[in-house]
């Protein structure tokens, strides 16, 4: 199931080496804000080798567990 990938991404039983995402600009934090993708996402960026992420001002600003600081 879909809401079991969190915890195998964690666990490292689902490795992750690259995500590519889409994230919001920058607030005044320096945050980016992963719009609606929360699912599995934020695992996958917490735990992968690389993240691309591209600024897209398309992306909704949302607020809460969604949100990657620039320097990640």
């Amino acid at each position: 199931h879909m809401s079991s990938l969190p915890s195998l991404i964690r666990s490292g039983r689902q490795p992750v080496d690259v995500v590519f995402c889409q994230v919001s600009p920058a607030d005044a934090d320096g945050c980016h804000g992963l719009g609606v993708s929360v699912d599995y996402l934020m695992a996958a960026v917490g735990t992968a080798r690389v993240v691309l992420a591209e600024i897209d001002p398309s992306v909704p600003v949302t607020h809460g567990p969604g949100r990657v600081h620039g320097s990640v």
